[in-house]
């Protein structure tokens, strides 16, 4: 999505360190979508900053996870034209830079 709407520069938050050290460090059992991802994804997007933030500090992305496991269809992916209305008071917090718990541990790696 972020490609066909050319987003870029692109930066990417996730809650998972354990996805940081497979892209970062690779993982044999994992290999081919490892490589997918970083040449196919990463690279073609600008080579993207990864952060990793605690799930308690992206509650936008945490109350869309939430919702897509409430859809009673098995739908790999919803784009949506305008924010949906469930998700507005969430937009609304993290456009004022509030944080609600805990700290931002920022890993900053570059994909050469």
């Amino acid at each position: 999505m972020a490609d066909r709407h050319m987003l870029t520069p692109l930066q990417i938050e996730t809650d998972s360190s354990d996805i940081l050290v497979l892209i970062y460090e690779g993982n044999d059992s994992f290999s081919n979508i490892i490589l997918e991802c970083r040449a196919l994804l990463l690279q073609r997007l600008g080579n993207p900053q990864i952060t990793l933030r605690r799930r308690e500090q992206n509650q936008v992305a945490d109350r869309l996870a939430k919702e897509a496991v409430k859809l009673k269809e098995n739908i790999d992916f919803v784009e949506w034209s305008a924010p949906p209305m469930f998700i507005m008071k969430n937009i609304n917090v993290d456009k004022k830079g509030v944080t609600l718990l805990g700290m931002t541990c920022h890993l900053h790696h570059r994909i050469v």
